[in-house]
């Protein structure tokens, strides 16, 4: 059972690293705490970059503009 949800983590880890989209992931507050390699490569910049900052910072940035993200936080839905 443990190694079956190992292997499905691997599994989805691989899916969030190699997807053609760019994904990134915010905590509830729109702060950046991952984003994958396809993120970095279309923006270039390195995650390093990236994680840590809120997604207002971002989008004054030009980065990610419009922030799907930040107006969900804002109006509490999707």
């Amino acid at each position: 059972m443990v190694a079956e949800k190992e292997r499905v983590l691997m599994d989805l880890k691989d899916v969030f690293e190699y997807a053609f989209d760019e994904i990134f992931v915010t905590d509830e507050q729109g702060i950046v705490v991952r984003v994958n390699s396809t993120c970095e490569r279309h923006y270039q910049l390195a995650a390093e970059e990236l994680v840590g900052k809120h997604v207002k910072e971002l989008q004054k940035d030009g980065i990610f503009y419009p922030s799907a993200t930040l107006e969900v936080i804002e109006k509490k839905r999707p």
